[in-house]
């Protein structure tokens, strides 16, 4: 059997099943992973097959067992029809979308049985049965692959890759569109966040010396071996190291590196190499001190892990993307820090619905649909009432306007991403029905207490001498000897000189 890898094909060989121990029934635990982490609506169709190659009629069975680490999970009991107790030696198995909307992989797979029973672990889109979870995960994968761009995927691989990695070896498709896109570079991705630090930072551009956060001395990517920050200095001793990851968790070499700068100043290139390919061994550099060392002009000879791979032109955010290289599992990409690009920050107060009397509008950040609908109720457990189609609105925000009044109505959105429709409660909303199954629409000026509007609010000159208090509203209070008259209830927070055994303080003046 082949598993297809757009245009390269691996061979893969499976033992022909133990016919000595058949029986009639059989139980089989089968675990599920799917690449793209989507499993609504995926089922298994089982059927028995008899040592003389026949077929009986296939059963279909859920995912029902509680998820593992690796995936879903199904338990079948599967048993010939009546009157067709031949021993059964193995079973078929498919694994399906609905009811035949879609199928995995193209072909059949089939499970061998041992003493009557069998586990196996399957992935989406590989033909292969595993029989050990071991097996299963040894098979080259890509653990992760996460849209970090438009044009840029980082993925963690299973096995590492040496550099080079031709280009040739990867292609990202979308699966939406049938669009493929090509592949310009593939190189290590920057895990590190390398910034050069010491008693010289204030010279550089930071706020403060010594200060591993400031990225006014951040080390840039030349390569996946190489970083590097160049700046002019003044004449003078200094001290210096590289902290990486903006913290002191990690600060390299353990002892500073001294510096001395001639008279009239200088600029200094100061190196950084995580994996120096001779001692194996990370290695910081200036261009005073070594000024004739042979720094990594490539990643030639690199193994990484974790790889970015650069496109050609930029991908659509809502569609569907896989990402194949050569001798791997693919992986479908899930956008991640492109959603955190300023095309896609919305700084608008209106999230969620916003209602008066003659009408209620409704935002939605939710830039990876591709389609919402707003489905209204005019009852906290009623059948729907009306369905909105929303509008792809700013900054990945979907936008719909209702007209009328809709006080104390109820409402869901139906939200389609990369081909599944699931149905959920807005996230901004403000009010929401018995057990949150729905969100409710309210006048928010009918809640106000008596006086809300005459109360007063201390203000603060800066808003960090603020002090946030988390607390549950009843257990505050509801102790007997707190010594507090409202036990468990919002007015217990009025309540001052309150004191309990011994004269401790309770209540607010606890605080």
């Amino acid at each position: 059997m082949y598993i297809t890898f757009s245009d390269w094909q691996v061979e893969h060989t499976q033992t022909a099943p133990d016919t000595t121990n058949a029986v009639t029934g059989v139980s089989v635990k089968i675990h599920y992973f799917r690449s793209d982490n989507t499993y609504t609506d995926w089922n298994l169709w089982i059927w028995p097959v008899a040592t003389n190659g026949a077929s009986y009629d296939g059963v279909a069975y859920n995912f029902a067992l509680p998820p593992d680490e690796f995936g879903l999970v199904a338990s079948a009991s599967v048993s010939p029809g009546a009157g067709q107790a031949l021993p059964t030696t193995q079973v078929g198995l498919i694994v399906r979308k609905g009811n035949w909307q879609a199928k995995d992989v193209p072909q059949d797979r089939f499970i061998p049985i041992t003493n009557g029973q069998a586990e196996v672990w399957l992935i989406s889109e590989d033909a292969n049965v595993y029989t050990s979870l071991q097996a299963a995960e040894a098979t080259p994968h890509i653990v992760n692959a996460y849209l970090e761009s438009k044009k840029t995927i980082v993925a963690s691989l299973s096995q590492a890759i040496s550099l080079p990695f031709s280009t040739s070896n990867a292609v990202v498709t979308d699966r939406t569109s049938g669009e493929q896109f090509r592949v310009v570079s593939i190189d290590t991705a920057p895990t590190y966040s390398p910034v050069l630090v010491g008693d010289l930072q204030h010279l550089l551009g930071a706020q403060t010396d010594w200060n591993p956060a400031d990225n006014a001395t951040l080390l840039h990517k030349v390569n996946g071996n190489l970083y590097q920050f160049t700046g002019i200095l003044p004449a003078g001793n200094y001290n210096y190291k590289i902290a990486l990851n903006r913290d002191w968790d990690n600060a390299f070499p353990p002892d500073n590196i001294r510096l001395n700068v001639p008279p009239g100043g200088a600029k200094v290139t100061f190196s950084y190499v995580p994996f120096e390919l001779k001692s194996r061994l990370q290695r910081v550099y200036d261009s005073l001190n070594h000024p004739r060392v042979s720094l990594p002009l490539s990643s030639a000879g690199l193994q990484t892990s974790i790889v970015q791979i650069n496109l050609d032109q930029e991908v659509d955010v809502t569609h569907s993307l896989q990402l194949i290289l050569r001798g791997y599992l693919a992986r479908y990409v899930i956008p991640r820090n492109v959603l955190s690009s300023e095309e896609y920050i919305y700084s608008g107060f209106d999230l969620g619905n916003t209602f008066n009397q003659e009408r209620t509008t409704f935002r939605v950040w939710a830039p990876t649909a591709s389609d919402v609908q707003l489905q209204l109720y005019n009852s906290e457990s009623g059948p729907l009432t009306q369905n909105v189609e929303m509008q792809r609105s700013e900054k990945g925000t979907w936008y719909a306007e209702v007209q009328g009044n809709l006080e104390n109505w109820y409402y869901l959105y139906q939200v389609t991403v990369r081909g599944t429709t699931q149905t959920a409660v807005d996230p901004y909303v403000r009010a929401l029905a018995v057990n949150a199954t729905r969100g409710m629409i309210v006048d928010l000026t009918k809640t106000n207490p008596e006086q809300w509007a005459d109360d007063g609010y201390q203000q603060l000159a800066n808003p960090v001498d603020a002090i946030i208090y988390e607390t549950h509203i009843r257990d505050f209070s509801i102790d007997n000897s707190s010594g507090m008259t409202h036990k468990g209830k919002y007015l217990a927070f009025t309540e001052r000189g309150t004191k309990g055994p011994g004269a401790v303080i309770t209540g607010v003046d606890s605080l």
